[in-house]
């Protein structure tokens, strides 16, 4: 099937790949219906109708990727040699972009915007944007912020709503003879979300991607009915959707899901229905998508299991595509350092991540590369890549959150955690002030910028295996 990449609009070039780590690779990923080109692994930022929680888009724009804006180029760009001679730089001919996230807009945010009595989503969105026809890029003020924007069926009006259940915003099935819908729940309203629904969204807002409908696997890991159905109803519902948006030329590509639950024979049977779909329909199609990994009391090595069975059976069909990894539940909600490189070493491309946010909610500051610590302070904490800035000890603190300059990219990236004293920040965080919660999302934001950024220069020198045991290593010794 290799033969067939030239058919795909869609094309991902491994640069590079890990020895030791497999399904490790370093990718280039282009969408020809978009000048933008990706640099793999990267992440997904959930957002809020196209909002970052707590800071305002251009806030965002201007402070958290003030960086890209920067003319001196020398601790950002990255070569790559391919052959005898060298492409362009790692972060492209638009800089910025290669360090800058996917944007997720949850179609259960759109779809009901007045609460479900007055006009959907795509109707708001094409009389908004009826002019310049920008979509929800123009709509929620994305311009110049977001790369890609990708659809999901999930909401995320609520980003912290997983903390508290199964990391999954419940998306419940409706019992029909046809399996074509889904219900969910928009703010208390419950709405019908089929794939019409979705495909007339995507058509106003123009999303670079967007999700196929899936069913959840949320039985018991060892129960073979629930995957077996949630296969089926999900293999039915991309084949629809496929067709329907074949004939609506609708824009964007779609990333066809792959469900199953623990079950990885089942996840396999998805994966391969799946690729059929795309040899079939290779113009529309952008890649493919384990989903909802983590639920139904699946344990995390049962989900390792499954992503690394799936990327495997992809890499030999499809390889040119590439694999996204949302909508995941238990451990794989946050999206955690440890828990990307896992995922990242298991063969996934793009990677859902909510990590700098839920941090950020708790009034927690990262610190992903050891700059929160001078060298020779004996009365600091075990260092855990966190920094709690409600914490007493901070109160008198006027050093800022990093330190010292342990690292390239942080430096390159992280300017917000460089000039406001942990105690400036503490104070603002205890009397609740707003500031005190943006500046710690912007910080948080950087430091996953500059995160993926690392984990791509490791995989350009071969450099990923000892990465990711120093990683897993602090994590283990932050536990004891």
């Amino acid at each position: 099937m290799n033969g067939e990449s030239t058919r795909f609009s869609v094309h991902l070039e491994t640069i590079a790949a890990d020895k030791e780590w497999t399904g490790a690779r370093l990718g280039r990923l282009r969408n020809g219906d978009t000048s933008v080109c990706l640099w793999t692994p990267t992440w997904v930022l959930p957002t809020v109708r196209g909002a970052v929680p707590a800071v305002n888009n251009d806030v965002v724009r201007e402070e958290a990727f003030a960086f890209a804006n920067r003319s001196d180029r020398s601790m950002a760009t990255e070569f790559v040699a391919v052959g005898d001679g060298v492409i362009d730089d790692l972060c492209g001919s638009s800089m910025e972009e290669s360090w800058r996230p996917l944007f997720q807009l949850g179609l259960l945010d759109f779809i009901a915007m007045k609460g479900g009595n007055g006009p959907n989503g795509a109707e708001t969105l094409r009389a908004a944007t009826s002019v310049s026809g920008g979509g929800a890029r123009e709509f929620c003020n994305l311009n110049g912020l977001a790369p890609s924007l990708l659809l999901s069926i999930r909401s995320t009006l609520c980003p912290f709503d997983f903390i508290e259940d199964d990391a999954q915003p419940r998306v419940l099935q409706e019992e029909t003879s046809g399996a074509r819908c889904l219900r969910g729940d928009a703010r208390g309203t419950r709405v019908l979300a089929g794939s019409e629904s979705v495909l007339e969204l995507q058509q106003a807002a123009r999303c670079e991607f967007y999700e196929s409908l899936y069913e959840p696997v949320v039985a018991p890991p060892h129960s073979s009915i629930a995957p077996t159905r949630a296969v089926d109803r999900t293999i039915h519902w991309a084949a629809e959707m496929l067709r329907s948006a074949s004939e609506r030329d609708t824009p964007g590509k779609m990333v066809l899901s792959v469900t199953g639950g623990a079950c990885i024979a089942e996840r396999q049977r998805c994966a391969t229905a799946m690729m059929q779909l795309a040899l079939q329909r290779p113009r529309q199609v952008g890649g493919f998508n384990v989903v909802g990994l983590g639920l139904g009391n699946e344990s995390p090595a049962e989900g390792h299991a499954a992503v690394v069975a799936v990327a495997r059976q992809v890499r030999q069909s499809i390889p040119h595509l590439p694999l996204f990894a949302t909508g995941g539940g238990g451990a794989y909600a946050t999206g955690s350092p440890l828990q990307v490189l896992r995922l990242i070493a298991a063969g996934v491309d793009v990677v859902e991540s909510r990590y700098p946010l839920v941090l950020a909610e708790y009034d927690i500051a990262l610190d992903l590369f050891g700059e929160s610590v001078e060298n020779g302070e004996t009365d600091a904490p075990p260092y855990s890549g966190q920094l709690h800035l409600r914490s007493l000890r901070h109160a008198r603190d006027a050093r800022p959150i990093l330190l010292t300059r342990g690292d390239t990219h942080s430096v390159r990236c992280c300017t917000v955690g460089r000039q406001y004293s942990r105690a400036y920040l503490h104070h603002l965080l205890k009397v609740h002030e707003m500031l005190g919660s943006m500046l710690l999302t912007l910080h948080n934001l950087q430091q996953y910028c500059a995160w993926f950024a690392a984990i791509r220069h490791s995989l350009r020198h071969g450099g990923f295996n000892a990465f990711y045991r120093r990683v897993a290593d602090a994590h283990h010794r932050s536990l004891r």
